[in-house]
C-alpha cells in the first residue's frame, strides 16, 4: 500500500504545505474546498450503505477537518488567479499518471482506505494512525 499516495485529498495537503510554507506560490484554497464536498459526500454515502458505525464517521470528519477545512481557513484570505487552478488540474493530471505507473485503481484505493476505516481489512493508513494516536485512552 502506498498510503495516502494513492488519495488525491493526501496530494492537495501536501501542495497546502507547500504553498503554506511559501515553497510554492499557487493558492490550493479551491482544490481543499472541493476534495471536502466531494469526498465527503462520496464517503459518506459509502459509510451508510456499509452501516458505519458512528465513531467511525466522526474519525472521517475529524481527518477531514484537519486535512482540509483548517487548511482552507489559514488560507482563505488569499487570492485566487487562474494559474492555481491551471496547477491543481496539472496536479491532478500527474496524480492520473502515477496512479497509472502504479497500476492502481482510484475507485479501488478508496474503498480499501473506507475499509480500513470500517475494520474491513489490515491496511494502514497515517491518517487513521494519527487519529487513533490522538485519542488513545
Amino acid at each position: 500500500m502506498l498510503f495516502e499516495l494513492s488519495m488525491f485529498s493526501g496530494w492537495i495537503f501536501v501542495w497546502f504545505l507547500f504553498y503554506y510554507i511559501k515553497i510554492i506560490e499557487y493558492n490550493p484554497f479551491l482544490f481543499l474546498i472541493i476534495a471536502f464536498i466531494v469526498g465527503t459526500s462520496y464517503r459518506i454515502y459509502y459509510f451508510i450503505i456499509n452501516n458505519a458505525p458512528i465513531c467511525v464517521i466522526k474519525k472521517y470528519f475529524i481527518i477531514n477537518f484537519v486535512g482540509k477545512i483548517i487548511p482552507a481557513f489559514l488560507i482563505y484570505n488569499n487570492l485566487i488567479y487562474i494559474h492555481d487552478i491551471f496547477f491543481g488540474f496539472i496536479l491532478g493530471i500527474i496524480f492520473i499518471f502515477f496512479m497509472i505507473i502504479n497500476k492502481l485503481d482510484i475507485m479501488n484505493e478508496y474503498h480499501v482506505f473506507f475499509d480500513s476505516m470500517l475494520g474491513k481489512n489490515e491496511n494502514i493508513y497515517i491518517t487513521n494512525i494519527i487519529y487513533d494516536y490522538i485519542n488513545k485512552k
